[in-house]
């Protein structure tokens, strides 16, 4: 490959590793999510979009974090968030650092910057 190539892959994968978001949310929703079949499916990407017209019930925002990838940090927590919610967005927080890292990681050994 390529430096241009490495370079190319790196400009389509910086969106993915700009930032790590994640939101926390409690709350009880009842609502039908079927594909068009009418399967039951769970699509992460448009549950929370696609819950508003139909959905009986209510959701809190119990943390956000969003981690730039220059270090910078946007928080917000619930005052009332309980220890183990709290301990769950940790968790997911983390998980998304790492996953970021290993993606640089892997771009670097791309372009074999050493």
């Amino acid at each position: 490959m390529s430096l241009k190539d490495a370079f190319v892959s790196l400009k389509k994968g910086i969106a993915d590793i700009s930032s790590v978001e994640v939101q926390t949310f409690t709350g009880d929703l009842s609502t039908v999510i079927t594909d068009s079949n009418g399967e039951s499916v769970l699509d992460w990407e448009n549950l929370l979009q696609n819950a508003k017209s139909d959905t009986q019930g209510s959701i809190t925002l119990m943390a956000s974090s969003k981690y730039d990838f220059d270090g910078d940090a946007q928080l917000l927590i619930n005052p009332a968030i309980t220890p183990d919610m709290r301990e769950a967005h940790d968790a997911a927080v983390s998980a998304g650092l790492e996953v970021r890292q290993g993606l640089v990681d892997a771009f670097y050994d791309l372009i074999d910057v050493s």
